[in-house]
This record gives C-alpha cells, structure tokens and sequence, in this order.
C-alpha cells in the first residue's frame, strides 16, 4: 500500500531515461535558473515581482519506509503551491514545479526575507516529522513521534552563477520529541538545453539530542529481543549526494526527476534498529504552472 514519502534525500540523473522525448519539446526555456539546494534545504525562487502565481501537479516517489529502514516505501501523490509575493504555500514538492526546482522541497508556509541574486533568506513552518510503528514491521514495540509544527529558517548563498552554498535550521515547535537540525550543503546548477537543467547537490545533517534519540533510540520502556534499549545521541546525522533534472515540455507543463543517496552517520547508523545505513530514494513527476 502507499504511504507518505520518508525524508530521504530527493535527487536525479538516472531518471534521464524516462524522458526519451525530451530532444523533441519545442523550445520553451526556463526562466532564471534555480538555486539548487541540499536535501533538507527548501528550493530557493528568483526575484519574484509580487504577483499570484500557482503550480499543480503529481509526483511518483520511492524511498526507504523511515530512515535506517532496508525496505522500500512508494508514494503516488498530488503536488501544488501557491505564491502571492513573498509568501507561498505548497505541499511537499509544490515548489518543484513552481520554482522549476528539480530538488524535492519542504511543505508548508513561507516568506522570504531577502531575495535577491546573490542571499535568499527564508522562514517558514510546516507540519511534518514523527514516525509512527505502523510505518514499518521493523519498528513493532516502539514508541510512536507524534507529527508536529516545524519552525524553519533557511539561507543561501551564490558562490558563483552555477555554484550555491545552503544551510537551514530546523526546530520542533510543540517539543514532540521531533528536536532540531542543522543541514548545509552546496549545489550546482546548469542548464543542458534551451529547456533542460541539470543539478547536482552535496550536504549534511547535524540533530540534536532529541532528535537522535527520537527517531534512532530505544527507550529502557520499549526494550525487547530484537531492539534492545539504545540511547542515541547529539551528533551527526548523515550524509548525502543527488542529482535531478528538468525540462519545459511547453510554456505551462513541466517535467522532472530526481535519485539520491544518503548514508548514516555515527549514533544513527549503530542505532539497533537501523537495518540499512545507506539508502537510495528516487522520483518523477509532471506539473503545471501558471501566470510566472
């Protein structure tokens, strides 16, 4: 059955090979390139004038069932945004079609504090986080991590027109044992045709104690023959590289695909009930936009 997306790294370049006829789209190039941001970081727009914009679409996923998981999770599901200005509002993955970003992004509510070709400073919350047992067999007997309301700040930087430096702040604002991150990474961004961009990205994750012992530790309570009880503790979280691309089919519709592969540090990767310290996660999806 299908469930949400874990939160893996979203990246691609295999997925070329889903798009054998993208030689023959009509020339509709895409507008300012995108920064491309790591994983955690939401994707960055241009210089938006404040006008409405909006963004509806569909995206195929598949990732690991929670992170640590070695079985595999699909998720078919609706995508879309909504921009007024400075301030948008999408689900997961609504501003990949927005922005023409091809890397996965966070949902929720947002506004951009800067803005401009060289700093983007953003602020958003979004719903999100927990992990439930139901999610995975291999998680029977543990305690469930409520969702809850997130508190994000998120700044990137132009090193130079194709190379972006990115980090984002996250915060668990209801104290539901979800905790904190620190993520940083750095991106590249080309364009390979009139209508096709090709990203790359590279970063990082630091969590907090709460965070750690959250999704990665074994409560005395909660102890039994398969987990025995772990305390999992402040420190790096893991790594992760990915690529995406995407193309203008026409002047509203767009594709893109995305696969990465992110890999577990420390207390995380020894956690009893990691079974997989690295994992793959790919997409694709088709959308479209309007009034840009």
């Amino acid at each position: 059955s299908l469930r949400r997306m874990a939160s893996c790294l979203p990246l691609s370049g295999a997925l070329m090979a889903l798009f054998p006829k993208i030689g023959l789209a009509q020339d509709y190039p895409l507008e300012t390139s995108p920064r491309a941001d790591y994983v955690d970081v939401e994707v960055q727009a241009p210089a938006q004038p404040s006008t409405f914009s909006f963004a509806l679409g569909v995206a195929l996923s598949t990732s690991p069932e929670y992170a640590g998981s070695n079985r595999r999770d699909y998720s078919l599901k609706p995508i879309g945004a909504v921009r007024y200005g400075r301030y948008k509002l999408s689900t997961s993955g609504g501003s990949s079609v927005l922005n023409f970003g091809s890397v996965s992004d966070s949902s929720g509510a947002s506004a951009d504090l800067i803005n401009t070709e060289a700093l983007k400073l953003k602020v958003s919350a979004r719903i999100g986080g927990g992990r439930a047992t139901s999610d995975s067999v291999d998680l029977t007997g543990l305690e469930d991590i409520p969702r809850t309301v997130f508190a994000r700040f998120s700044v990137s930087y132009a090193l130079t027109d194709h190379l972006s430096a990115n980090s984002t702040v996250s915060w668990d604002l209801l104290e539901r044992g979800n905790g904190g991150t620190l993520s940083a990474g750095i991106g590249y961004v080309t364009r390979v045709s009139a209508n096709t961009e090709w990203n790359l990205g590279l970063g990082i994750t630091y969590a907090n104690d709460t965070h750690m012992q959250g999704m990665f530790g074994v409560p005395v309570a909660s102890a039994s023959a398969t987990h025995e009880a772990y305390w999992a503790k402040a420190g790096l979280k893991d790594v992760g590289i990915g690529t995406g691309v995407i193309t203008a089919l026409n002047r509203h519709w767009i594709m893109f695909g995305n696969v990465g592969y992110s890999r577990l540090l420390g207390d995380a990767a020894d956690s009893p009930i990691t079974r997989g310290a690295g994992a793959f996660s790919a997409g694709i999806g088709i959308g479209y936009r309007c009034c840009k």
